[in-house]
């Protein structure tokens, strides 16, 4: 149990990332543990400077939209990132005091990032503090990038056994890396064990509904994809969310009304998991937290696409284990649905599948470590 008057700092980059959700599902696994810990959320990257917030999240679209094959060999390149080092050639250095001088001011026992930079950061003021507070990384994908491989970290959650073997290959010892999943909202399991008690039934609708996503930024084509669905004859409803993609909302807000098919149009939404709960099939790209919270809620996935990088890393592994199917082309999207609605063998070999990796209570298994810990 932790003593009063604790805190605990929770860090991600950017509040249109699967790190910032995971941040929240922490904080809210705490919330529901530790009534004694003040959890204290903050966006490194903001905290450094909004400016800099908004110049890394523009690159970052614009490099995966325009270059997104250069992102995916340079990502996870060990060599690349041992020689060139940007992060502390050009982040650690600028923002290693004002990250001091808060870390001085409120103390906190136990400092817990989400995305790599800022542990990084606190990967060096805890070298300089020594044991003072206690720091862990929770990594947000299915593989796991050369910078996390860090000093003076004291715990790893990463999200499968290959991740913890590919550091311990990487000289981080084993008793460190606890294989416990992505951490998504606590509500998921509970949602999980409901959907467990129906058999397995997602919804209660006569016509199947499908999902239709592209992350919480909207980087996807799914108004091509929403009028290639509508080419079929069969009976479906569409939910289709477009996060905080405004010109694709409005792309398909208009051409909504001249469907056959029934579409709900969402912009960003709060709450994926009724929208998840009550689908039959996800369409979506292959991200880390959605792609767990599918799992979690048996939710059978269609993916059409990655951006590189940690989605490719991703695809890699949920195909290997048979969790979701692949459609290389948006004109095998229309395909693979037609085989879905009329094959259900297809949906029940995917939920059994996802069922073997599912990991709905991975929050609260890393806040009961954590807690134990300090």
């Amino acid at each position: 149990m932790i003593s009063q008057n604790k805190k605990a700092f929770i860090l991600y980059s950017t509040s249109d990332s699967g790190h910032y959700m995971a941040a929240i599902s922490l904080a809210k696994a705490f919330k529901d543990r530790e009534t004694s810990l003040e959890v204290v959320l903050i966006n490194a990257l903001e905290f450094i400077s909004p400016s800099l917030e908004n110049f890394i999240h523009g690159l970052y679209i614009w490099i995966v939209k325009r270059s997104g094959k250069i992102y995916d060999q340079l990502w996870g390149n060990q060599a690349f990132y041992k020689n060139v080092n940007p992060i502390g050639k050009m982040l650690l250095v600028p923002t290693y005091r004002k990250f001091k001088s808060y870390y001085e001011s409120h103390r906190p026992c136990v400092v817990i990032c989400t995305q790599v930079v800022p542990c990084a950061v606190f990967s060096a003021i805890k070298k300089e503090y020594k044991k003072v507070f206690k720091l862990y990384a929770v990594v947000t994908d299915y593989d796991i990038h050369p910078f996390w491989v860090m000093d003076n970290v004291d715990g790893y959650f990463v999200a499968t056994e290959e991740i913890k073997d590919k550091l311990i290959r990487n000289n981080i010892p084993a008793e460190k890396i606890v294989a416990a999943g992505i951490p998504i909202d606590p509500k998921f399991s509970i949602a999980a064990a409901l959907i467990k008690s129906e058999s397995g039934s997602n919804n209660c609708v006569s016509a199947p509904r499908i999902l239709l996503m592209a992350g919480s930024m909207g980087v996807g084509p799914l108004d091509i994809i929403t009028r290639e669905l509508d080419k079929l004859d069969l009976d479906f409803e569409l939910q289709i969310v477009c996060g905080k993609n405004r010109r694709l909302k409005r792309r398909l807000d208009k051409i909504s009304a001249g469907l056959k098919h029934k579409a709900e149009i969402y912009g960003f939404s709060n709450d994926i998991i009724t929208l998840m709960s009550r689908a039959d099939l996800l369409i979506t790209k292959p991200g880390g937290m959605t792609s767990s919270e599918a799992l979690a809620l048996n939710l059978p996935m269609i993916i059409y696409s990655s951006v590189g990088g940690q989605e490719s890393r991703n695809l890699e592994y949920l195909c290997a284990r048979g969790a979701v199917y692949k459609a290389r082309k948006i004109k095998d999207i229309r395909k693979a649905v037609k085989n879905f609605l009329n094959d259900k063998a297809l949906s029940e070999k995917l939920i059994l599948n996802a069922k073997k990796i599912a990991k709905p209570n991975a929050a609260a298994e890393i806040a009961e470590t954590i807690s134990k810990s300090i």
